[in-house]
């Protein structure tokens, strides 16, 4: 059976997938995650565990590589002004987050 890698650094991904008590390990796929203009969230979060699992798989091609990526309905990057941010923090305190998934293999 071939290996299986987790393309992601997120420890919260990592221990979703032990969750599963089967062996694999962690490889980070260091891509770009900025939003692109034109992107819903559902796009973002599918074009992200795609390339995720794409980068990753490139390297280990006899292995079996899972890409994962999750966005809320409100997409936000780090150049996000904090004012920005406190309208949508302020905006989800009364409201529940709506996120889009998408897991690649």
């Amino acid at each position: 059976m071939s290996d299986l890698i987790l393309a992601s650094s997120s420890i919260y991904k990592k221990e979703l997938l032990s969750r599963l008590q089967c062996s694999f390990r962690c490889e980070s796929p260091h891509i770009d995650e900025s939003p692109q203009s034109f992107e819903t969230p559902l796009m973002a979060a599918e074009r992200l565990a795609v390339a995720k699992a794409s980068k990753v798989a490139a390297l280990y091609s006899d292995c079996l590589v899972i890409g994962a990526d999750q966005i809320a309905d409100q997409m936000v990057s780090l150049s996000t002004s904090l004012k920005i941010m406190n309208r949508l923090l302020s905006n989800y305190s009364n409201s529940p987050v709506k996120p889009y998934c998408f897991t690649a293999v």
